[in-house]
C-alpha cells in the first residue's frame, strides 16, 4: 500500500481534464465538465443527501459545490445523481438556480456546481418572521410578484416535460436581489407524456405531498401543482403544514381525509381561490402552471384597476367578513357627475350599460390622455348612494373590496381565461368586456360595469374624475 503511493504522482493539468472528460461522458454530462483548477473550495455551509456543500470561487464568482462520492452511494442513489444532472443542465430560466456544470478530482470525489444564493431559503425567511412578536402580514403584491416566480419556474419546468416532486418552502432560494428560484432538483423526472403515468410512489415530502402520489396511484404534473398550492399558504402563514402532527398522520389525513391546512383570515379571496384551486383532491381538476401563471397576471391587473388614487394606497384587500352579495354602481360625486347629469339623463345602475354622457366622458378622457392605446375606466354616473363607513386593513385597502362579476357574466379577475382555466370563453356564450377603437383605445364595452361591495369606503365616490386614463 505504501509502495503504490509512493508511486502515485499527481497527473498534469491536460491529462486530469481528459480523465474528467471521460468520467462525464459516462454521466451525459461531458459538455459541462469544468477543469479542476478553475474550482477553488471554500468553507462547509451544510450537508445534502448525496454529499457535503461548500463554498467555492469558479472562475473567480462566488458558488456552490456540493461534493459528492460514488463510492459510498447506493446502488438505487447513482441513476438519481445521474439523473439530476442532465435534467437540471437543461433548465435555464431567471427563477431556476443555475447549473454551472460538473468537477471532477483526480481522487474518488467530484462537485455538482451551481449559483449561490446569498438569502437562504423561504423557509429560513418564515421561521424568522414567525418568530418576531408580531408577525407581520404578507404584502399582497409582494406575494402576487413571487408566487409568478415561482410558478414562471415550474412552467419552465413542465414545458420541458420535468416534473419536480419536491416543491416546499425549504426548496425555495432567495437571491441577493430578492428573487426567488426553484432549487434542489435530485427528485426531478421527465415524463414525456402529459397524461398521468406509474412513477415511484411517495416520492418528495409528505406534508407537501399530492394525494395521488400518497395513495400510489398514477400522477403527473399536477402533483407539482398541489405542492405549490401547498407552498402558496406557507407564504401566507408563514408555517409548514399541520405541525402539530408527524408527516405520516398529515399524509394519511391528505389522502383519505382531504385535509387542507386552515387559510389565514386575513387572506385576499382572490389568492385563497387560487390555492384552492391548486390544492384540489382531484389532480385532473387542477390547473396547470401555465394557467396559473396567468390567472396571477389577471390578478394583478385587475389589482392595478382598482388602486385608490395616492401614493399609499393599498392594492387588494382582506376577505370579506360581511356579506358582499348586494353591489351597486360606483358613482362619482362633485362637479363632473353634474356636469353629466345635465348633458344626459344618468344610467340607471341596474340597466348595465353606459349612458351617452358616460360614452361622451369617456371619449373626453381619451382626447386629454397623452399616451397611446391607454386604458380608459368607464364609471358610471348614476347618483350617489349613501356610504357606509368600513374598518380598512393596515395597509389601507378596504375590506372586502373586490370586482364582482358584470352582467355579461365575464370576470375581471379572469380576463384571460375562464373560471377554471385561463381560457378565453368561447365566443357566443358572452359579450366581451373590451373593444378596440380606430385609435388604439381599449375601452369597456357596453353591458359592462365596474361594481364594488356596499363596503366599499365613501373615499372611492368622492373621485375628482369620472374617468381615469392608466
Amino acid at each position: 500500500m505504501m509502495g503504490a503511493l509512493a508511486r502515485w504522482r499527481k497527473p498534469d493539468k491536460q491529462t486530469a481534464y481528459d480523465a474528467a472528460l471521460a468520467r462525464g461522458a459516462k454521466l451525459g454530462i461531458k459538455e459541462w465538465v469544468v477543469p479542476r483548477e478553475r474550482m477553488e473550495l471554500g468553507s462547509k455551509i451544510g450537508a445534502g443527501g448525496f454529499g457535503t456543500v461548500f463554498m467555492c470561487k469558479l472562475n473567480g464568482k462566488t458558488a456552490v459545490a456540493k461534493q459528492i462520492c460514488p463510492a459510498r452511494l447506493a446502488a438505487k442513489d447513482l441513476p438519481l445523481l445521474q439523473n439530476e444532472m442532465c435534467l437540471w443542465a437543461q433548465l435555464d430560466h431567471p427563477n431556476c438556480v443555475t447549473f454551472l456544470g460538473v468537477s471532477f478530482d483526480p481522487t474518488e470525489f467530484y462537485y455538482l456546481l451551481c449559483e449561490y444564493m446569498p438569502g437562504g431559503s423561504l423557509f429560513d425567511r418564515h421561521t424568522a418572521l414567525r418568530s418576531q412578536a408580531t408577525p407581520p402580514r404578507p404584502q399582497t403584491p409582494q406575494m402576487l410578484m413571487e408566487m409568478r416566480q415561482i410558478a414562471g419556474a415550474m412552467d419552465h419546468l413542465h414545458s420541458k416535460k420535468i416534473l419536480h416532486r419536491d416543491l416546499k418552502s425549504a426548496n425555495v432560494l432567495v437571491a441577493e436581489d430578492g428573487r426567488l428560484l426553484v432549487a434542489d432538483f435530485g427528485l426531478v423526472r421527465y415524463c414525456q407524456s402529459d397524461e398521468q403515468a406509474n412513477m415511484t410512489a411517495e416520492t418528495g415530502s409528505y406534508r407537501w405531498m399530492a394525494p395521488e402520489v400518497i395513495r400510489h396511484e398514477p400522477y403527473g404534473t399536477g402533483c407539482d401543482v398541489y405542492s405549490f398550492g401547498v407552498l402558496c399558504w406557507e407564504m401566507l402563514s408563514y408555517s409548514i403544514p399541520f405541525p402539530q402532527h408527524t408527516p405520516v398522520e398529515v399524509a394519511l389525513s391528505v389522502a383519505t381525509k382531504g385535509m387542507r391546512p386552515e387559510i389565514p383570515a386575513h387572506s385576499p379571496s382572490v389568492l385563497v381561490d387560487l390555492i384552492e384551486q391548486c390544492w384540489q383532491q382531484q389532480a385532473l381538476r387542477r390547473p396547470s402552471f401555465a394557467k396559473v401563471c396567468s390567472r396571477i397576471d389577471a390578478i394583478e391587473g385587475a389589482t392595478a384597476l382598482r388602486e385608490l388614487p395616492g401614493a399609499a394606497a393599498g392594492l387588494i384587500g382582506e376577505r370579506p367578513t360581511a356579506d358582499c352579495s348586494s353591489v351597486e354602481t360606483l358613482p362619482v360625486t362633485g362637479v363632473e357627475a353634474a356636469a353629466a347629469s345635465q348633458a344626459s339623463p344618468p344610467s340607471s345602475p341596474s340597466s348595465g350599460r353606459a349612458s351617452p354622457g358616460e360614452k361622451r366622458k369617456c371619449s373626453e378622457a381619451r382626447a386629454e390622455s397623452s399616451q397611446p392605446g391607454a386604458t380608459v375606466i368607464v364609471v358610471s354616473m348614476g347618483a350617489g348612494a349613501p356610504e357606509a363607513s368600513t374598518s380598512h386593513s393596515p395597509h389601507g385597502s378596504p375590506k372586502g373590496a373586490e370586482l364582482k362579476r358584470p352582467k355579461s357574466g365575464v370576470d375581471l379577475a379572469s380576463l384571460g381565461g375562464d373560471g377554471q382555466g385561463g381560457e378565453a370563453p368561447a365566443s357566443g356564450e358572452s359579450k366581451a368586456p373590451f373593444s378596440l377603437d380606430g385609435g388604439g383605445m381599449q375601452l369597456f364595452s357596453d353591458g359592462y360595469d365596474l361594481k364594488r361591495p356596499k363596503s366599499v369606503d365613501s373615499n372611492l365616490a368622492s373621485w375628482s374624475k369620472s374617468a381615469l386614463t392608466m
